[in-house]
């Protein structure tokens, strides 16, 4: 092996560390996030709360995101997994209509609300927190396949 190939594999492995780290994070935020909307809602300083662990999601995601397109970890993917393209296409389409719905609900937050209106507000939130939740689970499964695949490769 070349300098060059271990310093390559060195960082793939570094960018692999910080994607999973990545995911752990996102999972926390995520329960984070539903043990909060199962607490009561008569205070400001619940939406308050609220308001700051989305907006915390939607910086995590942002640079998640971003660190996945930039480092080409979807195209590296593609090139060693080809029949993985179309799924890792929607993958990376999802990543700007999850930003968005993000972005509109931190947005959209009042900070008042009616105990009444709570209800809509916690199903908009966990809707969120859903289709978050499906992508990373659709993101695992890729890697997951390609992990197994590159395995396949070497023992066959």
């Amino acid at each position: 092996r070349s300098a060059f190939s271990q310093e390559a594999q060195m960082n793939a492995n570094e960018l692999g560390a910080k994607i999973l780290s990545d995911h752990k994070d996102l999972r926390g935020v995520l329960q984070a996030l539903e043990e909060h909307l199962e607490q009561p809602t008569d205070s400001h300083g619940w939406l308050r709360s609220l308001r700051e662990t989305l907006a915390g999601l939607l910086e995590l995601c942002t640079a998640h995101f971003r660190l996945e397109e930039e480092t080409g970890v979807h195209v590296q993917l593609r090139e060693d997994s080809p029949h993985l393209a179309s799924r890792l296409e929607r993958l990376a389409s999802d990543h700007s209509r999850i930003l968005d719905e993000l972005k509109k609900l931190v947005a959209a937050l009042p900070h008042s609300i009616e105990l009444e209106a709570t209800v809509s507000l916690k199903a908009t939130v966990l809707g969120a927190l859903d289709n978050l939740r499906e992508h990373e689970r659709a993101e695992s499964a890729i890697m997951m396949d390609a992990y197994w695949d590159d395995l396949g490769g070497e023992g066959g």
